[in-house]
Formats: structure tokens, sequence, C-alpha cells
């Protein structure tokens, strides 16, 4: 019954998609390419895990991850300032903190500290998911990694409903995504999946009901270290950080290899990661652990074998695909 609910999720998925395309392109002045679909996701995920009685601290968190979600569709539909941006990605990753510690038994300072990392947590996981909302299937494949992970590995039926959400999100999404310049993401969806992380990493903490499995980070390994190396790049050649740059390894992909070729190394390193983690949880190195050491060497092998042996040429704006 739940994988037929999950089919019938991505069908519904696929025709809001649909609809919400229609009317943004009857509704927007400017004619721009549909975006901010993804802002959905947030208030998906909070619907499914009230609906599957989730703990209410993730419920919780879900829901103000859908809040904040909606409220960030405006930067998609207008753009919002960076700062009022940051300002938000704090305050629900503190929100998200608060709900999920404040009733651990944590002193004041503990649970500050706490609060504030779940904070910075969650700026930082914005940020880094929404580079990558650059380029067609790139989120709906991080998604569906992710949704995946959480299906198969979840040991609470709150992750295993949350994972089967994501991937038929990212199914629904998919289809319509496929085609160039049908429909994006946006920075309201990277804003969704970003705090859907928080919350899993909240719990992982907090301990609200069964911990979410470790290996749903996996498909972290790659965006993660990217952003990394093509932040402190920038920083090197001394770059403004509102200036439109190229330097992501799916977008060097996108200019020199045919296809949807760039996401190759997302499949790659997340596969590796999982491998990578099953090895030394054999000789009794504790599991999370070696999912974290997994997704570091794996991340940094495919970042650097995909610019050593791959990219080529210098950075820049990759060529546009045609509509079909």
């Amino acid at each position: 019954m739940t994988i037929i609910l999950a089919l019938l999720g991505a069908v519904a998925t696929g025709f809001a998609a649909i609809a919400y395309r229609r009317a943004w392109l009857r509704l927007d002045p400017r004619g721009r390419t549909p975006t901010g679909f993804g802002a959905l996701l947030g208030a998906t995920l909070a619907a499914t895990a009230w609906a599957s009685a989730a703990p209410i601290a993730i419920t919780a968190g879900l829901a103000a991850g859908a809040v904040g979600a909606l409220i960030y569709w405006f930067d998609d539909a207008m753009e919002m300032s960076a700062r009022v941006r940051l300002a938000l990605a704090a305050l629900v990753g503190g929100v998200i903190g608060a709900v999920q510690f404040a009733g651990d038994g944590f002193d004041p300072v503990s649970l500050g500290l706490l609060i504030g990392a779940a904070a910075f947590v969650n700026v930082a996981l914005v940020n880094s998911i929404n580079m990558q909302d650059g380029a067609d299937l790139n989120l709906a494949l991080l998604l569906a990694l992710t949704g995946a992970a959480l299906a198969v590995f979840g040991e609470g039926q709150e992750w295993v409903v949350a994972g089967l959400t994501c991937l038929a999100f990212a199914v629904g999404f998919g289809v319509i995504n496929f085609r160039p310049r049908s429909l994006y993401f946006g920075d309201s969806g990277c804003f969704a999946l970003a705090t859907l992380f928080t919350v899993m990493g909240a719990a992982f903490v907090g301990g609200a009901g069964s911990p979410p499995p470790p290996e749903a980070a996996i498909p972290l390994a790659l965006p993660m270290v990217d952003m990394a190396f093509v932040t402190a790049h920038r920083i090197r050649i001394r770059q403004r950080f509102t200036v439109r740059h190229y330097f992501h390894l799916y977008q060097r992909l996108q200019t020199c290899r045919p296809g949807f070729a760039y996401l190759a190394p997302q499949i790659v390193a997340a596969v590796l990661a999982l491998g990578l983690a099953f090895a030394p949880q054999a000789v009794g190195v504790d599991r999370l652990w070696a999912v974290v050491a997994g997704m570091g060497v794996s991340g940094l092998l495919t970042f650097w074998a995909g610019h050593a042996v791959f990219v080529s040429g210098e950075p820049g704006p990759p060529p546009q695909r045609t509509p079909a």
C-alpha cells in the first residue's frame, strides 16, 4: 500500500508541476522560465510526517521548514536581499533546533549552543544545495538519492515515509524538469530540502523517535566538497560572492561534455561513499563515522577525478539545451 501511495504521489506531483508551470507562465509578466516549484516539497514532507504520526519534534521541524520555504518562494518570484535570505535560513534552523532539543534536558548554555549550531548548519546547507540548482535534473537526482537512502536504510516509519515522499516528488518533478527551460526547483525548493537534512541532523543528535539513517547524508558528499573548494577558490581569486560564476563541477562538465554527463559524478560519489561506508563497519567501526569517512573520501576522489580526467577548457556558461 505504501508503494502504491508513493506512485500515486509521483503522478500527483507531475500534474501539480504542469499546473504550476501553466499558472506561472500566465501570471509572470517577465516571461521567465517557471521556478520555485520545489517550495511545495516542504509542505508535502510536513503533511506526510503528520499523516504518518511522526514524533512531534520531527513534524514541527518539517513544518517550520515548509513555512520557511513558502516565504523563500518570494526570492524565486521577485528576489529577496541576501541578508533576508540568510536571516530566514538561520531563523528556521534555530526553530528546528529549539523544537528538537528543548525537551531533552539540556542546560541553558548547551541548549543555546545546539540551537545556534542548527541555525549555522541550515544556512550552510541551504547555500550548498542551492548552488547545485543550475542544471536540469541535478536537484531531482539529489532529491531522489536522498529519498532512496531514507527509504532503504530508515528504521523508523517516519524516515521511510519521508524517503518515499522525496522519491515521489523527484520523479514527478523530474519528468517535467527533463525538458530544457520548462520548470526549475528554485531557491525555495533547495531551502525545503536543506531543512529536511537539518531536521535529520537534529533528530540524530536529539534522539526524537528512531534516529535517521546516517546513509541519508551520503548524497551530500560531492555537493559539500564541491562547495568548499569553489568557495575557497573564489576567496583566493577575490571574487565577490554576488558575481555569477561557473566553477562547480557540474557546470564545468556542462561546457565540455554532451547531454546529462554532468549527473554522473553525483551517482559515482554516492555509490562509492556507500561502499566505503560498509567496509569499515565489517571490522567494528561505528556506523556514523564509517559513513562520514566514506563521504569525505568519495567526495574528494570524485571531485578530483571529475576535474582531472573529464573537465577541459576554461570556466564559462554552458551551451543552452533547446526544448524538445
